[in-house]
């Protein structure tokens, strides 16, 4: 069914999903409300479990890092990149950082190295 739709024009497409509104719309038409809250408590829980199924990869990560994989580059863990440079210490930073996380915004000063 993949490939089939890969391959399908954009205006079989459009015919195919009208034809899916319209058995849907006709599906919920019928339905008690009885069954529209059974139906409703169902996709409640799937999309509930599938929210929690997609973070069980890093569970307890933190206190087993595998320097062999690449967190780096996984979808759901990008944080943005470090583009700002701190005035103080030239650090690099995340845009939007607050200031005072670096030198405590200038008021600390360290000897040079």
């Amino acid at each position: 069914m993949v490939a089939s739709r890969a391959n399908e024009t954009p205006e079989h497409a459009c015919v195919r999903l009208g034809d899916q509104r319209t058995r849907q719309a006709a599906s919920r038409a019928a339905e008690s409300p009885e069954q529209r809250q059974t139906r409703r408590e169902d996709d409640r829980t799937s999309r509930s479990t599938s929210r929690a199924a997609r973070w069980t990869f890093m569970e307890r990560e933190g206190f087993q890092y595998d320097p062999t994989k690449n967190y780096d580059n996984h979808c759901q863990l990008y944080i943005g990149r470090m583009t700002e440079i701190c005035s103080y210490c030239d650090a690099l930073k995340w845009p939007g950082e607050a200031p005072g996380m670096c030198y405590s915004n200038g008021k600390v000063k360290l000897p040079s190295l």
